[in-house]
């Protein structure tokens, strides 16, 4: 059910330059809904039509929400086709195909529109360079590459649309490139490969060349990224930054704690975007705001 509309102003503090980071201007968003509740929400993706999805770690559960309202939802502890043990993410590239990292099944289930399993994607049984164990986090190209956070081994694995392994990158050899702790992968469009990774954001091209680091030094624990155009907005456990990581902008930065929607008991754990709508997800329910053009 949609809720009031409220205009939230936060008046933004000055923040540290992270290399050729612009300084942030003041920040108002406008409250648009408040929807869902969740025991343990762990990750959010909106498709282009507006339809939410939401994977709940306290309910082992994927639910979809249209117009705000719980359309469908499936899980429950297990390892058959629509259950899960401890899902962590959840992609929505189309509109019509869901991923889901199944973290402790090992496994990356593909779900039509209505939440019918379509394929499964797991090589926890290999022992060649496709193994990956442990899946955080899951996201899919425009052209139905899919890159997966290896929980075991700390990298990204790229496999191509029909389920074939292509790459992986991100590793212990990756030098500059190397991830320590990556918890949330995505995509600015098909051009570059953003991932969480602790206290910054590491940046790579397609083919998992490493291009350069954001927000070291600003960043507190990032846990989710998403992309709108060239706007990247990241959420630490603070604040919600948006800018452009190429050019390693920072444009402006709302503290979490001036959102007066979002209780102190909440934990936001992730966000999404479509156009000028950003949803924040709190661990127990989700934050629709509109951004200002």
């Amino acid at each position: 059910m949609w809720l009031f509309t409220l205009l939230v102003a936060a008046s933004v503090p000055p923040v540290a330059r992270a290399e050729n980071a612009a300084p942030p201007d003041s920040l108002s968003l406008l409250f648009r809904a408040s929807f869902g509740t969740f025991k343990d929400a762990a990750a959010i993706a909106v498709d282009p039509l507006g339809s939410v999805y939401v994977v709940d770690r306290g309910t082992q559960t994927l639910q979809k929400f249209v117009g705000g309202s719980l359309a469908l939802s499936i899980g429950g502890y297990g390892w058959g086709d629509a259950e899960f043990s401890d899902p962590r993410d959840v992609s929505v590239p189309s509109g019509l195909d869901i991923f889901v990292a199944d973290y402790a099944n090992h496994r990356v289930q593909r779900y039509d529109r209505k939440l019918g399993l379509v394929s499964t994607l797991s090589t926890w049984l290999d022992t060649g360079p496709d193994h990956f164990g442990f899946p955080l986090s899951v996201t899919v190209s425009p052209s139905g590459e899919l890159y997966v956070i290896d929980g075991e081994n700390s990298r990204i694995m790229k496999f191509a649309p029909d389920g074939t392994f292509e790459l992986s990158f991100g590793g212990y050899d990756a030098g500059a490139g190397r991830l320590e702790h990556p918890e949330r992968i995505r995509l600015q469009s098909d051009r570059l490969v953003l991932v969480a990774d602790d206290d910054r954001v590491l940046l790579f091209d397609p083919m998992g060349n490493f291009v350069r680091e954001y927000g070291k030094g600003f960043f507190h624990r990032v846990r989710g990224i998403t992309a709108s155009d060239s706007t990247v907005y990241v959420l630490d456990d603070s604040s919600i930054t948006a800018g452009d990581p190429v050019q390693g902008v920072m444009t402006w930065r709302i503290e979490l704690r001036s959102v007066p929607e979002k209780v102190e008991w909440e934990t936001a754990v992730d966000a999404a975007v479509l156009g000028r709508i950003l949803y924040l997800l709190t661990n127990r329910r989700v934050l629709m705001f509109e951004v200002p053009a």
